[in-house]
């Protein structure tokens, strides 16, 4: 089967693209955190895979003329809060088919109609820290001569942060590998872009100001592999029961379903008094979490209605640095982990910053291997 018999015609859909890139670099030629724009049609190999994919999962009637990613633009900015300006600009420029926007909030998702395109109705997703949409030059544009050929063509646009891309792309290199395709340098680049987020982590904790609500949690919320390696799923500030009798910073859902309490402390706040005890907030900190699993055990049923399969979940603390401790402290501090027993653990900022440098490097070994 050729792009003929499929009504496809590639040298057509390759000028749509060369157009297509230029406009949309010329339109966010003076936008702040653009990092690049990219762009790519469609195989004749992949059309074909889709087609027969989406005509054995329901829809048999599934055809070429319904496809809407044949031409995909992808812009990389350098952070998440340049998202949103990129998103508004493209979707001022262009008719809009379809809008998914992840931010990082709760997870649902709502429908509405866009009021500067009545006639079509458009989804926004809030999940993560990128945007997704379907577009077309629209009536206007179309109507201008070097573009009237490309008048009822569509586009996928997709608009992602760095660290966003990295983590797609560490994701696809996974498939790829399994397909023994080369992908040395396509995982070099992807830990380039985690070890940087690691790197201003550290730069934030180093300031003498840094507070932990204000600073470290919002960075944490947008870069849970530092939080954790692997979670199912991160709730931020998540309330036990009903009411707000309790928040936590965070609760993470592990691999393995199990749950873990997170509790944030001042990265400068000191694990040990002068005497060489425990100092208070670390044994405040282990007592607030204490009475978040007392209280989730005594409230098991309600909780599970909001927490599913939730048991008895384990605690964690990060408070202080080890580059504060000395070897005699370490010492102690492992020792009093080991006597908790798994059931609440404390570790430092550099323990947290460690873990996720190793689980970078653990996954770009596994890659190249």
């Amino acid at each position: 089967m050729s792009g003929d018999d499929l009504g496809i015609d590639f040298s057509e859909w390759a000028a749509f693209q060369d157009t297509l890139k230029r406009l949309v670099e010329f339109i966010l030629g003076d936008a702040r955190g653009i990092v690049s724009i990219q762009s790519r049609v469609k195989s004749l190999e992949a059309i074909k895979a889709k087609i027969h994919r989406r005509q054995h999962q329901g829809r048999p009637d599934y055809q070429p003329t319904d496809l809407r990613d044949i031409l995909g633009i992808r812009i990389i900015v350098a952070d998440e809060e340049h998202v949103p300006a990129t998103l508004e600009t493209i979707r001022s420029e262009f008719y809009v088919h379809e809008a998914i926007a992840y931010v990082p909030q709760d997870g649902r998702s709502t429908s509405f109609s866009d009021s500067r395109h009545p006639n079509v109705h458009v989804r926004e997703r809030f999940v993560g820290d990128s945007a997704h949409l379907v577009i077309s030059l629209g009536s206007k544009r179309s109507a201008l001569p070097e573009y009237a050929r490309f008048g009822a063509f569509l586009a996928e646009v997709q608009i992602r942060s760095a660290y966003a891309e990295a983590i797609s792309e560490m994701e696809s290199l996974a498939t790829a590998k399994a397909n023994n395709l080369p992908v040395a340098a396509a995982a070099e680049r992807a830990g380039v872009e985690l070890n940087r987020k690691i790197s201003e982590f550290v730069a934030l904790l180093n300031r003498s100001t840094i507070h932990e609500k204000r600073d470290i949690h919002p960075f944490l919320d947008q870069n849970h592999f530092i939080l954790h390696p692997n979670p199912n799923e991160v709730f931020s500030e998540a309330a036990l029961g009903l009411g707000t009798q309790y928040r936590i910073d965070f609760l993470i859902r592990q691999a393995d379903g199990s749950y873990l309490l997170v509790e944030l402390e001042n990265p400068g706040a000191r694990l040990f008094n002068a005497n060489g005890d425990f100092s208070a907030l670390v044994n405040h900190a282990q007592r607030q979490v204490e009475d978040w699993q007392q209280w989730i055990e005594e409230n098991l049923s309600l909780v599970q209605k909001h927490y599913p399969d939730m048991l008895a979940p384990m605690g964690r603390v990060v408070i202080g640095r080890s580059r504060d401790l000395s070897q005699a402290e370490k010492v102690k501090l492992a020792r009093r982990n080991v006597t908790m027993r798994g059931r609440i653990e404390i570790i430092t900022y550099d323990e947290l910053i460690r873990h996720a440098k190793a689980f970078v490097d653990s996954v770009q070994r596994s890659i190249r291997t």
